[in-house]
């Protein structure tokens, strides 16, 4: 080969290395900037979570007060008046012998009998 057809071969090399390494260049830099770009995107996203987190628990807070406040009304002449009645027959439930031996835990004297 003559010295032409190498240095023409050798620059035609070099220039398919230089484009090579543009494009990887430009492929990193558009994948950092999308990367920046979610991570933005997930700190704002998380920030108004936390607002809507905070405004959550300060409703629940008012409603468990409201609750407890109604709660506290409620007594025997209220629920009379609001068409309860009184029962009237002893009520009977469903009761459970021992049968046999079983393992209890004995808060007297901490043992498995």
């Amino acid at each position: 080969m003559t010295t032409k057809v190498k240095i023409a071969i050798l620059q035609n090399w070099e220039m398919k290395a230089f484009w090579s390494l543009v494009f990887l260049l430009l492929g990193l830099i558009f994948i950092y900037l999308y990367l920046i770009n979610i991570s933005i995107l997930s700190v704002v996203e998380r920030q108004k979570n936390e607002e809507k987190i905070s405004s959550q628990e300060t409703e629940l807070t008012l409603l468990v007060a409201d609750y407890f406040s109604a709660l506290a009304t409620v007594d025997k002449e209220a629920t009379l008046q609001l068409g309860f009645k009184p029962i009237e027959k002893e009520v009977i439930f469903v009761a459970r012998t021992e049968t046999g031996e079983s393992l209890a835990l004995s808060s007297l004297d901490n043992e498995i009998r």
